[in-house]
């Protein structure tokens, strides 16, 4: 949570002009590194059997990096690879004695387009909207106490779109720091199995995340 805190300061005081800079020109390219909280909100799509039990709101810490390449006046193409981790227990409908842990991690990749302008009254600020749509990559490990060598792990593929609104000020003609809030809808598949079940489900994810990073120009 703090970099929760340090997210809304940072947006409160570049809106009130307290923070200044001499101008810089924007260039072509740029590339980012951005970390954060995200908050999971999982829902069953589909599943060919019951419920594990633990869809819910689970938070975790993300990862942001990608690329810019700025092809007309505030408008650029580029590339975003997010990486999310979380942890979530549960107990699983068929065997509700037995606690379950999972360890979740989910990779996107996608092409972004984004526009940026300038926030008028505040020299150097810029505020940017960012849109892309790409490939998702789940990974999870499950551990379930109770059921002899029940610890499985799966890896499955699905894809996701971001939208991500972010504010960046220029610290020098190559360096900013930026701060965005963002919300992904990721759909993927997990499965689960024991000796005497297995459970296939399409889940549908939308992370809301808050985030703190640096930008390069060039």
């Amino acid at each position: 949570m703090k970099a929760t805190r340090l997210l809304f300061l940072f947006i409160l005081l570049a809106i009130n002009g307290k923070l200044a800079a001499e101008d810089y020109q924007p260039t072509k390219h740029s590339v980012f590194a951005s970390v954060g909280d995200g908050w999971l909100d999982e829902g069953i799509l589909s599943s060919k059997s019951s419920d594990m039990g633990y869809r819910g709101i689970h938070n975790g810490f993300l990862v942001h990096v990608g690329y810019d390449y700025q092809f007309k006046k505030n408008m650029a193409i580029g590339g975003l690879i997010e990486n999310y981790n979380l942890s979530k227990s549960s107990n699983i409908s068929e065997h509700p004695e037995t606690p379950t842990k999972a360890r979740i991690n989910l990779t996107y990749i996608a092409p972004q387009f984004s526009y940026s302008f300038p926030i008028q009254d505040v020299k150097n600020l810029r505020a940017n909207f960012r849109i892309g749509t790409g490939y998702v990559l789940c990974s999870e490990s499950v551990r379930t106490q109770g059921i002899p060598g029940f610890v499985e792990n799966h890896t499955t593929p699905g894809w996701g779109l971001n939208i991500n609104i972010e504010l960046e000020w220029r610290l020098s003609q190559k360096f900013g720091i930026t701060a965005s809030v963002g919300c992904d809808i990721l759909h993927y598949k997990e499965i689960y199995e024991t000796e005497d079940f297995r459970m296939t489900e399409w889940v549908a994810a939308e992370p809301l995340t808050m985030l703190l990073g640096v930008k390069y120009h060039f």
